[in-house]
């Protein structure tokens, strides 16, 4: 009986153990992304850091998010592994620099958001290790123009209300692009990731 207890006692120290570590953080992806978490943060200005870092958070990769410019009303995000964060500089590098085009994906889907959510962004730049995406906002918007007839125009873009719906309406179909291969071909000669 002794024994027994002993061997429960070691199996159950193990087994907390292996859970612990297996519950490391787990980065961001598309599929976790809800429009419903952004609802307090549309029509955001480009000033207001609080909110800015937020949103960056939110969207993929933000676990891996190390800083943000917010000079000339552009938004420049610094992706990496924090040293202070639980994410190794492996995990970060398996993450953005997997075979999937994890990379491409989330810096489209992030410009998506971001010109959705801070409509007074004059252009977009994504940079993890030495790997940089940059576009205008008058670039991404004509894209965004001639794929969504309902994407929120001129003031309609400060209404929160009006932004919301259209993030819940399109959530599918802004996946359907990221996923769309000859899209992201197309869109990625035109403005590079260098």
């Amino acid at each position: 009986m002794k024994y027994m207890h002993r061997n429960i006692i070691v199996m159950l120290t193990i087994f907390l153990i292996i859970s612990a570590c297996s519950n490391g953080e787990r980065i961001r992806e598309i599929s976790d992304v809800e429009p419903g978490d952004f609802k307090k943060y549309a029509g955001t200005y480009v000033g207001n850091n609080s909110d800015m870092i937020a949103i960056v958070n939110h969207l993929p990769g933000g676990e891996t998010f190390q800083s943000i410019s917010l000079e000339n009303e552009s938004i420049k995000v610094n992706y990496g592994a924090n040293g202070n964060g639980t994410l190794s500089a492996d995990m970060v590098a398996t993450y953005w620099f997997d075979s999937k085009y994890t990379m491409e994906k989330n810096f489209l889907f992030n410009v998506i958001y971001l010109s959705i959510l801070v409509p007074n962004a004059k252009s977009y730049e994504f940079q993890v290790e030495n790997k940089k995406f940059t576009i205008k906002r008058e670039e991404i918007l004509s894209i965004l123009y001639e794929k969504f007839n309902d994407f929120p125009k001129e003031d309609d873009i400060w209404d929160k209300k009006k932004v919301i719906k259209f993030l819940n309406d399109n959530n599918e179909k802004i996946t359907m692009l990221m996923n769309d291969k000859e899209f992201r071909k197309s869109l990625f000669v035109k403005y590079p990731v260098q």
